[in-house]
């Protein structure tokens, strides 16, 4: 978990959404993060990428954690001030 925290390359208050249905990236996500000192805020898989955008503009932090099957997802949420960190190339 440590080593993947460091690969997260967040910092202390930074608020990390992750998007994920109990996985074991998912997990991963949430040990690293609040490893790091960052704020987990776990994104619903019932959640449509329509109800999905305004509430990431809302809070106005950039980074999101995919891994497999959420990078479809967030292809329709894709914006120039997220950072989407890919666990599975930091897992693997």
């Amino acid at each position: 978990t440590r080593r993947i925290a460091q690969n997260l390359r967040i910092n202390e208050d930074d608020i990390v959404y992750q998007y994920g249905d109990g996985s074991f990236e998912v997990i991963c996500g949430l040990m690293s993060t609040l490893c790091a000192g960052g704020t987990y805020v776990p994104l619903s898989p019932s959640m449509l990428p329509m109800q999905i955008r305004p509430f990431i503009d809302e809070v106005h932090d950039e980074y999101i954690l995919l891994h497999g099957e959420t990078r479809e997802t967030f292809s329709e949420v894709i914006d120039e001030k997220l950072t989407f960190i890919h666990l599975d190339s930091i897992i693997m």
